[in-house]
């Protein structure tokens, strides 16, 4: 079993990103290895960034149904999308907004996205803030917020956190969460991320009981890694996810 911890504290202050006004903490991450900043990994590209090397995931397709009725929801999807390691310890919020913005056919340099973010050494200011540079570059209302505010996620909670996924990834829409604390992975990984963490949902499986995350804090060698959705609603829990 492999254990990915950060406890994401400020280079400077050693202070975590503070609650902003909307009641998420942004996800500050640890430092990033020299390695991490000097060869960045894509995945699933179809416009990478020069320089980034590229390979597909692959997008499940739908059977056909009848003629005029809607298209039968498959039960895996993988987005194609542009992935990179973060490039400072701060930057991860910057990190899974540009692989949501890549998976739409637009593709910034993390430093771009975290400008449009306002992201600072503390991290990025609010999980808002992701929806709404999103929606900036996307278009009005393509994404939207949705706060958990309970210390658990309610069975309601889930079940509609799993329904967001399901539609938002067969919009084309990567799903970034805003996660703090301890999950394991399906594969045994422990991931902790005590003082807040952003992390894109760039696929699912089993109709949306299990959740591909791509992690741009990874320093174990699985930046890619599949959980439960039930777990992954939980980890959200007190903060949010755009969908």
């Amino acid at each position: 079993m492999k254990t990915n911890i950060r406890r994401w504290l400020s280079p400077s202050s050693m202070a975590l990103a503070g609650l902003a006004a909307t009641g998420f903490i942004a996800g500050v991450a640890g430092p990033a290895t020299a390695a991490s900043a000097a060869a960045p990994v894509a995945h699933s590209v179809s416009a990478p960034a020069a320089g980034t090397p590229a390979h597909a995931a692959p997008a499940q397709a739908a059977a056909p149904g009848k003629p005029g009725a809607p298209a039968p929801v498959p039960s895996a999807k993988a987005l194609h999308h542009s992935f990179q390691l973060q490039s400072t310890g701060w930057y991860c919020g910057p990190s899974a907004t540009r692989v949501a913005l890549s998976a739409q056919g637009k593709t910034f340099s993390q430093d771009q996205v975290a400008t449009m973010l306002g992201t600072t050494q503390d991290g990025t200011p609010s999980a808002k803030d992701v929806t709404r540079v999103l929606n900036q570059q996307l278009g009005k209302d393509k994404y939207h917020m949705v706060e958990i505010p309970d210390a658990k996620a309610s069975n309601a909670q889930v079940a509609k956190f799993k329904a967001d996924v399901v539609a938002a990834l067969n919009q084309g829409k990567p799903v970034v969460a805003n996660i703090a604390g301890t999950v394991t992975d399906d594969a045994g990984d422990v991931h902790s991320y005590e003082g807040g963490h952003y992390l894109p949902i760039v696929g699912y499986s089993n109709g949306g009981e299990t959740v591909k995350i791509a992690d741009s804090a990874d320093t174990v060698g699985s930046p890619y890694y599949d959980i439960s959705a039930t777990k992954v609603a939980n980890w959200i829990a007190t903060r949010g996810y755009a969908a």
